[in-house]
Formats: structure tokens, C-alpha cells, sequence
């Protein structure tokens, strides 16, 4: 977060300058110098049930798959490629990572530490964290004051493991715990946490502002909203501009064949090429609920990323 901040950029064509804290206004950067390759994973990966949430790890790709419609239990699955230019291969369940709960939201930091989301020993869904020892997940709840009797989910944490994204419909003033929105909490030395702090009005503008992913380096912000339009979400990302937690210049809107009409798209990952951009969409023509996307951002904002992912 020390690097310089953005305060110019070019979006798809587009030059805009980021405007003053909390105008509320997202930029729309639907208008394209070209046009942004968008592909489904293809029934291979994806089922008739729910497959969100991807997450990169090596060759490696985890994502969470809700087996039917009336089941509660997300559980982990994970499919592998052989280089970066090959095809995935057939998802395998994680025995690892997964239990008689709901798991799902995976996130991991550079020391090898898991962050995910479980209704582990609580009706409601909290943050847990873990480590894999001996093919066996080591893993705890976070404490008070991340985890409370709310709903916490959707961990996005960086690099360094200092600062975690969530979101949750934590009461806060002038706000309904209906509404969901995203948070951060910075550990604190010796394993504990901050009280959470909303992100504010510049990044929660809906009611739903959810799925989160912030870059390596945490300059850049990726996460879904219902933007206060219409029922549907889409997906924004935001450049952090100073040093407190609610500094973020105002949302762009990704370009519309990532933000497909008819359909909720969410769950955003960039993969550390800086280019390769991965979500979930249960967009018209896919296998059933959600589906795991793939697109190839376009250059400028590659360029935009190209030192906040590595």
C-alpha cells in the first residue's frame, strides 16, 4: 500500500481522472477500444449446480461447488493443468479442505495460510483460517471482533497477510443488517485483529457489495455490487489513493462482455500473468446457476496491474 497511488488512468480507451472521496459515481468503462475475450470453463468444470469462487494457486485452481439447489453445503473442489497454455483438467473434491459444514471463499496469503468461510459450530457463516499439514487442514475460527454472530464470508486477504477483505452484514450506523457490504481488518502483531471498518460509501454504493479481491500488493480492489440499479451484479475494481481504509478512487465498471446482461456476475480473481481474469456468472446460455468464467482483460488495464499482482 506504500507505492504511489493512481490517479490517472486509461480504461478501455477511456482517460478519467479519480475524483474525490465518496462521489458515489462509478465509471462506466463499457465503451472498449476493443473487445474482451470472455469464455466458459465448458461442462468439464463446471456442473448444473453452483461453481463460484475461484482462486489460483500454481497450476492449481480451487473453487467452491454447491452440489444442488436445496443443499447448504458448499464444499471445495479443485482442478489442475499442466502449464499455463494447457486445459484444465476434471475437478477433483478436496478431502483436505472439506468437512460435514459448508466451506467456501477461499483465499491465501504467502506464508501458506487459508482464509475461507464455514457455518463450522455457528448457524451463521464466519471467517476461519488454516494451514495444510500432512494432507490434514489445521484450522480455527477467527476471534472477536472479526467474527461475530453476523454474517462474515468471502475472505480476500493480501500478500502479506496484514490486511483481510470480507463481506458481512455487520450493523453500523446508519445502515441495515440486511444490507451486505465489504469490510477490512488488519492483524494485529501477535495474531490478533482490528475492529472491522467499513469501506465506506465510495466502494458499498448498493445494497449488495460483496465477493472482494484485492491484489498482492492491496492497491487494487475487484468485488460485486448490485450498484442500487437492479437486481443483477456486477463487477467493479477500484484503486486504492491514500492511506486509510476508506481511500479508494471511484469504481469502474468492467467492460459489458465481463458484465453480461441477464445474469449476476461475481467472485473476481485476477491470475498473477496480470491479465487472466477469472469469475463466476450465471449468465444465460451457461450448465446451470453459476458457471466459472474466463476472460483476457484489455490492455489498459493490464497496464493498470501490471505491478500490483506479482
Amino acid at each position: 500500500m506504500n507505492k504511489p497511488f493512481i490517479t490517472i488512468a486509461l480504461i478501455a480507451g477511456i482517460v478519467f481522472f479519480v475524483k474525490p472521496a465518496y462521489s458515489r459515481h462509478p465509471v462506466d468503462s463499457t465503451a472498449k477500444a476493443h473487445t474482451v475475450v470472455v469464455h466458459n470453463l465448458g461442462s468439464r468444470i463446471n456442473s448444473t449446480a453452483e461453481d463460484f469462487g475461484p482462486y489460483l494457486v500454481g497450476k492449481s485452481m480451487m473453487f467452491s461447488r454447491q452440489p444442488s439447489a436445496s443443499s447448504k453445503f458448499d464444499q471445495f473442489w479443485v482442478t489442475k493443468r499442466k502449464s499455463q497454455d494447457s486445459g484444465w483438467g476434471k475437478p477433483e473434491y478436496v478431502n483436505s479442505l472439506n468437512n460435514k459444514y459448508a466451506v467456501g471463499s477461499l483465499s491465501m496469503d504467502d506464508s501458506g495460510k487459508i482464509y475461507f468461510a464455514s457455518n463450522n459450530q455457528t448457524d451463521d457463516v464466519n471467517i476461519w483460517v488454516g494451514t495444510i499439514k500432512d494432507r490434514t487442514m489445521h484450522c480455527k475460527p477467527l476471534p472477536s471482533p472479526v467474527n461475530s454472530e453476523y454474517w462474515e464470508c468471502e475472505p480476500s486477504v493480501s500478500a502479506n497477510g496484514r490486511d483481510l477483505y470480507f463481506a458481512s452484514n455487520h450493523e453500523h450506523p446508519g445502515m441495515s443488517g440486511k444490507r451486505v457490504d465489504i469490510f477490512i481488518t488488519h492483524r494485529i502483531p501477535g495474531g490478533g485483529w482490528t475492529q472491522p471498518q467499513n469501506l465506506g460509501p465510495h466502494i458499498n454504493f448498493g445494497n449488495y457489495n460483496a465477493t472482494p479481491f484485492v491484489t498482492p500488493d492491496g492497491s487494487v480492489l475487484f468485488f460485486s455490487s448490485d450498484g442500487k440499479t437492479d437486481s443483477k451484479k456486477k463487477i467493479y475494481m477500484a484503486m486504492k489513493t491514500g492511506p486509510n481504509d476508506q481511500d479508494w478512487s471511484d469504481p469502474i465498471l468492467l467492460p459489458s462482455d465481463i458484465n453480461a446482461e441477464g445474469g449476476d456476475n461475481m467472485y473476481p480473481m485476477i491470475a498473477p500473468d496480470g491479465k487472466t481474469f477469472y469469475f463466476s456468472s450465471n449468465r444465460p446460455g451457461g450448465y446451470g446457476g453459476l458457471d466459472l468464467y474466463q476472460a483476457t482483460l484489455p490492455q489498459a488495464i493490464q497496464n493498470m496491474l501490471a505491478h500490483s499482482t506479482h
